[in-house]
């Protein structure tokens, strides 16, 4: 099964959200963000084109509204929210739920830095050099050898991946 690490996409500015009264839990995706986030994640279907998938997603809105896109592009059910995927959770608490549910791949969309740390415990690497980039993935295969990175995926390269220029 492969675990898929997402990076939510690019929301509404932290200074500029706390200046509207929008609390950082409800920063939505601005318009950028989500064209580049649609693009990354059709990128991410060709990559894991004829997986079955789950999405499992952080309740906070910019990560609902990735998931819900990304849900879409994988041709997958609804983003399951789980409060351990919102900032300074655990998403590796998820990952029991996800296996137990025989899919090819789960896709986990939340934060940084949580993700990173999350690959690192996994993988027993420095989450310095984990960090993903905003719309950005991770592919974590769990093997019979352990868990193995079989791809990092940067939003540039996931959006080329699905047919997007820049």
């Amino acid at each position: 099964m492969d675990l898929v690490f997402v990076r939510h996409g690019i929301a509404l500015d932290r200074a500029l959200a706390r200046d509207r009264g929008i609390a950082d839990a409800e920063r939505p995706l601005v318009r950028a963000g989500i064209e580049r986030t649609v693009a990354a994640m059709e990128g991410l279907a060709v990559v894991l084109r004829g997986a079955t998938v789950a999405v499992f997603s952080s309740p906070w809105l910019r990560a609902r509204q990735t998931a819900d896109i990304a849900a879409e592009a994988l041709a997958a059910p609804p983003p399951v929210l789980r409060p351990a995927l919102a900032p300074g959770g655990d998403p590796t608490s998820v990952l029991p739920e996800a296996m137990a549910m025989g899919l090819t791949a789960v896709v986990v969309v939340g934060h940084e830095p949580d993700l990173a740390h999350a690959l690192a415990a996994l993988l027993g690497a420095p989450a310095s050099a984990l960090r993903l980039k905003k719309a950005g993935a991770a592919i974590v295969r769990d093997s019979s050898d352990g868990p193995r990175l079989t791809a990092f995926l940067p939003p540039r390269t996931l959006r080329r991946l699905g047919g997007a220029t820049g």
